[in-house]
This record gives C-alpha cells, sequence and structure tokens, in this order.
C-alpha cells in the first residue's frame, strides 16, 4: 500500500515497525529490535521534515525507544545520543503543551538517569532525576491516581543512586516516601503494585545493610521474600528470579549476621532455583549461578566446610572463566573474586602451592583490570601480596630445612 500511496500509508508502516521493534526487544530479540525501530525512525523523520507539528513527538518517541534497547545492549554511547535528542524534542514540544508533552519529558529525563546511573556518571544522573521528580511531583497534583505510580518509581531510583553514592539519610528518605506511595497503590490494586512494594521493601534492606541496621534490613528482606513466594505461585517464570535474588540479599545479611546456618540455607535454596532458571537461559542466568557458588564457596570455607568449599568456588571459577572468554570487560572482576577466595581456602588449608598459583593469577588479573574496580579491589589486592611473601617465607623455610 505505501508503494502507491507512501504519504498515506507510511505512517501505518512507521507504527507497525515500532510495535515489531517493541516486540522483539521484549523478547530479546535485540538486532531485529533494532533493525525495525531504526527503520521506523527514517520513516517519521522524513514524515517530520513536511509535518513536525505532527510527526516530531513520533521522532521523539522511536528515540526514546531505541535510547531504551541500545541501554538494554550495553551501547551507551548511542543510547545517550538517542536519548538527548529525544529530550531536545520533548522539550521544545513541552514549551507549547506542557500539559501534553511534560509527562514525555520527565519519563526521558528518568531514562538518561537510569542510563548515567550504570555509566557511573552520578551527578548527571542525580540531576536528571530530580528534574523528572519535579515534573511528575506537578503532575500528580492533578492527577494522583495517573502519576503517582512514576513519582514513587522515581523516588526509588533516587534512593538506590544515593546509597551508590553514599548518601545514605538522602536514600533512606526517599525509599520510604516511594514505599508509602506504593503500598497505598496496592491496597486497592494488589496485583498491579505489590510486585512494586516488593522491589522497594528489597532495596531497603540493601540500604539498611549497608549501613548496619540489620533488624531493619531482615525485617524488609523478609516481607519482600513473602510477597515475591507469593507472586511466583502464579507466576513462577516470572518471579522466581526475584525470590531467588532477594534470598540471596537475606543469605548475604545473615552472613554479616554471623548467622551461617540460615545464610547457608538461604544461598542453597537461591542456588537451586538459579541453577533451574539457568537450564532454560544459561545466558541470562549462569552469571548469578556462578554469584551463589561464590557466596556459598566461601562462606563454607568460614564454617570450616572446606570440601563443599572448594568443589562451589571451582565451578564458580569455571563459569565465571567462559563468561570472561566472551565478555572480558564485564566478567574478569568476577574471575579475580572467585581466584582470591579459592587461594584463600587453599591457604587455610595449608596448600601453599595452590595457593600461591591462584594468588598470582588474581595479582596478574588486577592489574588490568580498569582502574575503577582496582579500587574496589584493592584491599583484596595487598591481602594477596601479603600471603605471596608468607608462602615464599614458608617456601624458604622449608628449604632450608630440607
Amino acid at each position: 500500500l505505501a508503494e502507491k500511496s507512501p504519504e498515506v500509508y507510511n505512517p501505518d508502516v512507521a507504527t507497525t515497525l515500532n510495535n515489531l521493534g517493541a516486540l522483539h526487544q521484549t523478547m530479546g530479540s535485540y538486532p531485529q529490535s533494532e533493525s525495525e525501530y531504526a527503520e521506523s525512525l527514517a520513516l517519521y523523520r522524513a514524515l517530520a521534515e513536511k509535518s513536525p507539528e505532527v510527526y516530531n513527538p513520533y521522532v521523539a518517541m522511536t528515540l526514546n525507544n531505541l535510547g531504551n534497547l541500545h541501554s538494554d545492549m550495553g551501547s551507551y554511547s548511542e543510547s545517550e545520543s538517542e536519548y538527548e535528542e529525544s529530550l531536545t524534542i520533548r522539550r521544545a514540544l513541552a514549551e507549547n503543551s506542557p500539559e501534553v508533552y511534560n509527562p514525555d519529558v520527565a519519563m526521558t529525563l528518568n531514562n538518561l538517569g537510569n542510563l548515567h546511573s550504570d555509566m557511573g556518571s552520578y551527578s548527571e544522573s542525580e540531576s536528571e532525576y530530580e528534574e523528572s521528580l519535579t515534573l511528575y511531583r506537578a503532575l500528580a497534583q492533578n492527577s494522583p491516581d495517573v502519576y503517582n505510580p512514576d513519582v514513587a518509581a522515581t523516588l526509588n531510583n533516587l534512593g538506590n543512586l544515593h546509597q551508590t553514592m553514599g548518601s545514605y539519610s538522602e536514600s533512606e528518605s526517599e525509599l520510604k516516601e516511594s514505599l508509602t506511595i506504593r503500598r497505598a497503590l496496592a491496597e486497592n490494586s494488589p496485583e498491579v503494585y505489590n510486585p512494586d512494594v516488593a522491589m522497594t521493601l528489597n532495596n531497603l534492606g540493601n540500604l539498611h545493610s549497608d549501613i548496619g541496621s540489620y533488624s531493619e534490613s531482615e525485617s524488609e528482606y523478609e516481607e519482600s521474600l513473602t510477597l515475591y513466594r507469593a507472586l511466583a505461585e502464579k507466576s513462577p517464570e516470572v518471579y522466581n528470579p526475584y525470590v531467588a535474588a532477594t534470598l540471596n540479599n537475606l543469605g548475604i545479611l545473615h552472613r554479616a549476621m554471623g548467622s551461617y546456618p540460615q545464610s547457608e540455607s538461604e544461598y542453597a535454596e537461591s542456588l537451586t532455583i538459579r541453577r533451574a532458571l539457568a537450564e532454560k537461559s544459561p545466558e541470562v542466568y549462569n552469571p548469578y549461578v556462578a554469584w551463589t557458588l561464590n557466596s556459598l564457596g566461601d562462606l563454607h570455607r568460614n564454617m570450616g566446610s572446606y570440601s563443599e568449599s572448594e568443589s562451589e568456588l571451582a565451578e564458580s571459577l569455571t563459569i565465571r572463566r567462559a563468561l570472561a572468554e566472551k565478555s572480558p570487560d564485564v566478567y574478569n572482576p568476577d574471575v579475580a573474586t572467585t581466584l582470591y577466595n579459592l587461594a584463600l581456602l587453599y591457604y587455610q588449608t595449608e596448600r601453599f602451592g595452590l595457593a600461591k598459583e591462584k594468588l598470582l593469577e588474581f595479582v596478574k588479573l588486577y592489574e588490568q583490570l580498569p582502574e575503577v574496580i582496582r579500587r574496589s579491589k584493592a584491599k583484596q589486592f595487598e591481602s594477596a601480596k601479603k600471603l605471596l611473601v608468607e608462602i615464599c617465607e614458608k617456601e624458604k623455610t622449608r628449604s632450608n630445612g630440607a
């Protein structure tokens, strides 16, 4: 139809391509989605040259969708460019029709905030979230039923960002306000908003764990887990990953509290769920399997269950090495972590040759990591150097004794 009457039917072709792009993005078919969005955008740009008032909103929408896709794909530079162009168009539209377009401005600001948070550009992310929140609060004054969910979501994002930035008081305030709004929404529509309540409870649990408020953290994680278990009974494919993640968080917390049997049980259940998920989607869930194996292995080392620890850490290392072959920038830090934990196990069990081997590999890998990652592992690096010195001294003593 569009070949004969492009002026009439190209808008419909563009819309259908955009919808296909959204579908394929949801299905994880990113190359198809990217191609469809790109073709849709090209058509909308051509239409907007003749009728900008009509089609610029569609150009902005498709740019925003492409930004979401490229963010999911880890193509941050492309995503940033697309979001920023979308935002520029939407700001211009909102100058003439703020009631119509301010929601779109707020949405794209929130998306940019998410992207810049992922990129480590925290100051930019903070500014974008705060402007988005200001817009959503203003919109919610007139239409609370429509925009309070967006206020809560943006507060949740800001709370997570401020936790990462170490602004714990701000983070706590934002997450608590988000939780209050989401609890109120869930009273009327539990099926819709209980997942959001569970998410914010989990985030508050993370925050309170970080600041040492273990009792609060435990209560929040447990309520979150109860909600996720109930949701998973009806939709296991959707919510079992969240059950596993919350169990994992409880395992971390109970280890920090010295409650090793509880931690062991939670890690073990999380691992069981994640193994089942990885059977169907290994690319998605193998990193989580490796993470939980590493945590269990290190826990068992501390508990003196050395055989279990060695088995779990060795399996975690095998998975992480395989992942790092394809994505070294992403997974080499995890390989380094498991190498270090295995070295500690071997040192503790007086297998100094194996400990030295793993420590040397850890040090070599550490020196190849980006500076920001090296800073996060600096204590492990210093510990590894000290252990290597001790092992060399032990080797000299044994050699002299012989």
